[in-house]
């Protein structure tokens, strides 16, 4: 019996920890190269092409906090990414890698990465990244 409730807490335990993301504000996103994140921002620009939709977070490019590379595949669940963007806040997880320009960039093949901001379920996020 002991063994089950240890089995079952440790289950618990690490269920919690894998959905647990970190959530940071775009202009840390350098700070953060090489981990999985989410970033709650406005997107600025867009550059909208056949499979690729480049989004500028934070700022007109080329003064973008982040760049977001979605880049549709045959694996990914939609063709084609939902746009335009420009003008929203939304909310993207992925890995921050570092640019050729030196800036941050999360590149993504999966739509569902790509969340609207959701002012009403997460209002603590949104003052804690200002």
């Amino acid at each position: 019996m002991k063994f089950t409730i240890l089995i079952t807490l440790t289950l618990a335990l690490f269920s919690f920890g894998v959905q647990a993301q970190t959530i940071i504000p775009a202009k840390d996103a350098l700070k953060h190269v090489g981990q999985k994140v989410t970033i709650c921002e406005k997107v600025y620009d867009e550059d909208l092409k056949a499979f690729v939709v480049v989004l500028y977070l934070g700022g007109d490019r080329p003064n973008q906090l982040l760049t977001i590379v979605c880049r549709a595949t045959s694996n990914s669940k939609s063709k084609h990414f939902n746009a335009p963007y420009k003008g929203k806040d939304i909310c993207v997880t992925g890995v921050i890698t570092k640019g050729s320009d030196g800036k941050p960039v999360i590149k993504i093949s999966d739509p569902a990465q790509i969340k609207p901001f959701m002012e009403d379920s997460m209002p603590e996020q949104r003052a804690s990244l200002h």
